[in-house]
């Protein structure tokens, strides 16, 4: 969950010398109100705060500070975690689930551009764009299914007038597609044909494979088209024209899960659920978020829909560009409160460690959803 200021502030106002004297943290009665640590006699607590005084402090706060500060040197917490602690031994009323629009907002405050960012908010609110009838994959399973009229004209950003979203004709069948994924990049087909069945993947006219992601109406936003040619170096890629990059594609699971993995593409996060699958670890049990490269804007976006979020795995490729990345995000995130991992593939990505494991006949058993292999 998202820590919010008013937590922070009730956390680091909490009676440290009550909360010692609860669980059992030695302390004695110094002078006055001021008590002493029987095992680090220099430190003393007074209150909500805390100093050692035999330790020169360091510029930063590191030996003196409030209630959070003295969990997270003493108790071993992490600051979200001394937070939480100190809110339920007081019992606060602010334990609750939190807003994430401290977040958005500190995100915009802090090196984003504010028109930009306001412009995706825009994109946010506004109706999903219109489909045709025979192209429009409507989300079967979608939990808030949305009877909105087709925006108009004047619905639509100008700059975007002439980039209404449409996503390509089906094909008759999958069976490009699910070849290309199975033997070629080594993705189980189970997952393969679980994306095909729940309308975030699906072979268009042209075979490419369509991964196709949703605004929180359970809407198609974004179609991410990847070639499935086998007989040339770099096959075909790229955006659907009028796409939300903000609504790339992702998979939200059915149970309830607060750890969320990054990736690039759709490919490397299918990669990754197949080698959990075959590690026999539950591949279904998390959420998984493409950026299409590496933009940024889609992680906040995907935060603000799932707020029960406070996990993030970042599974971004094992080059130059996506580790600096990385660690840009992960700095960003843990400060509003997110717990962030680094997980970057041994090989270029997530797909190339697959396809080193198994090689490129992968796992081909099954039939593909939409038409047999």
């Amino acid at each position: 969950m998202l820590l919010t200021e008013e937590q922070i502030q009730a956390a680091s106002e909490v009676n440290l010398v009550d909360y010692c004297l609860h669980k059992g943290i030695p302390i004695k009665r110094f002078s006055g109100d001021t008590y002493r640590h029987e095992e680090y006699d220099s430190l003393k607590i007074t209150g909500n705060k805390w100093k050692r005084h035999s330790l020169k402090d360091n510029g930063h706060g590191k030996h003196q500070g409030r209630s959070i500060q003295f969990l997270e040197e003493y108790c071993d917490l992490t600051f979200r975690e001394a937070v939480i602690e100190l809110l339920r031994f007081s019992n606060s009323p602010l334990l609750g689930k939190p807003s994430i629009k401290n977040k958005l907002n500190a995100y915009v405050g802090k090196g984003a551009n504010r028109p930009q960012m306001s412009r995706m908010m825009d994109l946010v609110r506004q109706p999903p764009p219109q489909q045709l009838p025979q192209q429009g994959v409507e989300n079967n399973n979608a939990k808030h299914a949305t009877s909105e009229p087709p925006p108009t004209a004047r619905d639509v950003p100008k700059d975007d007038a002439k980039r209404i979203f449409q996503l390509p004709p089906k094909h008759a069948d999958n069976r490009r597609v699910f070849a290309y994924l199975t033997k070629t990049r080594g993705i189980h087909s189970d997952i393969v044909n679980h994306m095909i069945k729940n309308n975030s993947l699906y072979e268009d006219q042209r075979h490419n494979c369509v991964f196709v992601g949703y605004d929180m109406k359970n809407k198609a936003c974004h179609a991410a088209l990847r070639g499935t040619s086998t007989r040339v170096d770099t096959p075909f890629k790229g955006d659907v024209a009028g796409s939300k990059k903000v609504f790339a594609w992702s998979f939200t699971p059915e149970m309830d899960s607060t750890t969320l993995r990054v990736f690039e593409s759709a490919i490397d996060a299918m990669s990754a659920m197949s080698m959990d699958m075959e590690n026999g670890i539950p591949w279904n049990n998390r959420h998984y978020k493409a950026l299409g490269c590496l933009a940024k804007d889609p992680i906040y976006f995907y935060l603000r829909m799932h707020p029960e979020i406070d996990t993030i795995d970042f599974c971004l490729d094992n080059d130059t560009a996506a580790r600096a990345a990385t660690r840009e995000y992960i700095d960003e995130l843990e400060k509003q409160g997110y717990a962030c991992n680094d997980c970057p593939p041994t090989e270029k990505d997530y797909n190339a460690d697959l396809v080193k494991k198994n090689g490129v006949s992968g796992n081909t058993n099954g039939e593909p959803a939409g038409g047999s292999a």
